[in-house]
């Protein structure tokens, strides 16, 4: 079973200047909650269970979510405080299944093959594969550097410049069950940060986006997100 884990708990700061109280994720985009978008073409792609990691205000997205057809089952696991990305995914891991799931961030959306990433698991034995997209002038994003055959992530840099750093993070993952059973329950904890150095002698896999990064952090990129999404 296609099981995987959106990380929506954010405050959207960023967005505040918008006059609006929603959580990142629910802000409208094209007549929609940006979250939906993930959430459809998870389903689309063969998701069958959806676990939503909430945070600030989760009552719009548990009220929003929990009715209603959305292709897959949907779960929530609400953060009591925030537990950064790895905390709260390591918080879902009580509603998560299988020994193996796709971990996204809840604010971008980007195409990618979603049966690719298991299977590249399957065929390296990466404890994580990653979604790259070659890098824009954005500074406010995880940046790599793969090896030479561009199959593996070399370096990885979250929010700071890295020596010949060409790609960067979608913000998908596929994550064996372990790579985060280990950390303390209830602790605040970055995949970026600490998660992802921590793994990369072990070998993150990389598999290339079917599409640029669309994310909503600034009013600008949520401009651009509506005319992009609308356009399908």
């Amino acid at each position: 079973m296609l099981e995987a884990a959106i990380l929506c708990g954010g405050l959207g700061t960023r967005l505040q200047a918008l006059g609006s109280e929603l959580p990142k994720a629910m802000m409208p985009v094209a007549g929609r909650p940006f979250l939906e978008y993930l959430v459809r073409d998870l389903a689309r792609q063969g998701a069958e269970r959806i676990v939503l990691c909430t945070g600030y205000r989760r009552q719009a997205i548990e009220a929003h979510f929990g009715r209603g057809d959305w292709g897959a089952r949907i779960a929530f696991a609400a953060e009591p405080e925030p537990l950064g990305t790895a905390g709260a995914l390591r918080l879902a891991l009580a509603q998560i299944e299988g020994e193996s799931f796709l971990a996204l961030n809840g604010d971008s959306f980007t195409r990618f093959d979603l049966p690719a990433l298991p299977r590249r698991a399957r065929e390296t034995g990466a404890p994580i594969v990653m979604v790259v997209a070659p890098a824009s002038a954005r500074a406010d994003a995880g940046t790599l550097r793969l090896d030479a055959s561009g199959d593996w992530v070399q370096a990885f840099a979250e929010k700071q410049p890295l020596p010949d750093g060409r790609f960067h993070s979608a913000g998908i993952y596929w994550l064996r069950r372990d790579v985060l059973a280990a950390l303390p329950a209830g602790r605040a904890v970055s995949l970026e940060h600490e998660v992802f150095p921590a793994w990369l002698a072990r070998g993150i896999a990389a598999v290339p986006a079917l599409g640029e990064i669309v994310d909503i952090g600034t009013p600008e990129r949520l401009a651009r997100a509506q005319q992009l999404l609308a356009a399908g």
